[in-house]
C-alpha cells in the first residue's frame, strides 16, 4: 500500500532565531534529511512540500542538489501563516488536483529530521485497520502541576504520552475534519482529526525515542552525532 506525504516547511522558525530547515548538520541541510526517509520509501506515492513562497528559491536550489533524480517525486505547495493553515493548503490542493491513487496520507513537520524507515512503515501497516494512525512514546519522567510558585497535584504519568509526526490519515476523513473544525492554533493533524472523530478507535504507533524535532539553535549540537 502507497501513501502520500505532506511535509510541512512554511514555518518562520522563531524560536530557532533564522530558517532552521536550511542549517547544516554534519554537512547536510535539514530539510535534505528530512526528505530523504520519504523520497528513498518505495511506500511513498508522491511527496507535498509544503513552504514559504519568500523560500522557494532556496527550495528548488536544495531540490536539485539533493534530489535531481526523483524531482518528479516532490510537489511545492505554498504554506499559511499557522502550521494548521499551511496543512489546510496542502489537503485543498489535493483534493482539487489530486490524480493520485492512494488513500491514506501522512503529515509530518520538515523540523523532525530523523523520521526512520521503519517508523513509515509502522504507520502505514497500521492504517490497514484503522483509518488513523498516531505514533507515540510514553513519558517516563514525573509530572506537577504548579501555579503561582506552589506544587499543586501529581500527575500519573502513565496517562500521558508524546505524540510525534508523521500522523496518518484516510485523506477523504482529515480533509473533512479541516473543512468542518479547522483550527488555527492546533497543535497538530490529529487534534483536528479527533475534533469531528471523537468516538473512532485510532491505533497508537510506538514512535521513536531519536524521533528528534529541532526546535532551538542549541539543539543542533546536541544532534551532531546522528
Amino acid at each position: 500500500m502507497k501513501v502520500l506525504v505532506s511535509l510541512l516547511s512554511a514555518g518562520r522558525s522563531s524560536r530557532f532565531g533564522c530558517d532552521k530547515l536550511f542549517k547544516k548538520l554534519n554537512n547536510v541541510p535539514i530539510l535534505a534529511r528530512s526528505l530523504s526517509v520519504y523520497v528513498s520509501s518505495g511506500d511513498i506515492e508522491h511527496i507535498f512540500l509544503c513552504i514559504r513562497k519568500d523560500s522557494e528559491s532556496n527550495v528548488r536550489k536544495l531540490l536539485d542538489e539533493y534530489f535531481l533524480q526523483q524531482r518528479d517525486k516532490i510537489s511545492l505547495i505554498y504554506g499559511g501563516d499557522t502550521r494548521s493553515e499551511s496543512s489546510y493548503n496542502v489537503l485543498k490542493h489535493l483534493d482539487n488536483t489530486c490524480n493520485f491513487s492512494s488513500r491514506y496520507i501522512l503529515i509530518s513537520d520538515a523540523a523532525r529530521f530523523n523520521v526512520k524507515a521503519s517508523l513509515i512503515k509502522r504507520i502505514i501497516s497500521a492504517l490497514e485497520c484503522c483509518d488513523s494512525a498516531i505514533p507515540c512514546i510514553k513519558r517516563q519522567e514525573s509530572f506537577r502541576v504548579i501555579k503561582n510558585g506552589y506544587i499543586q497535584d501529581t500527575i500519573k504519568r502513565e496517562n500521558f504520552y508524546e505524540i510525534q509526526t508523521p500522523q496518518g490519515f484516510d485523506f477523504k476523513k482529515i480533509k473533512k475534519a479541516y473543512d468542518l473544525h479547522f483550527d488555527s492554533s492546533a497543535v497538530d493533524d490529529a487534534q483536528i482529526y479527533y475534533s469531528l472523530y471523537k468516538d473512532e478507535s485510532f491505533s497508537i504507533v510506538q514512535g521513536d525515542l531519536d524521533n528528534y524535532k529541532l526546535s532551538y539553535e542549541q539543539d543542533l549540537q546536541l544532534f551532531e552525532n546522528l
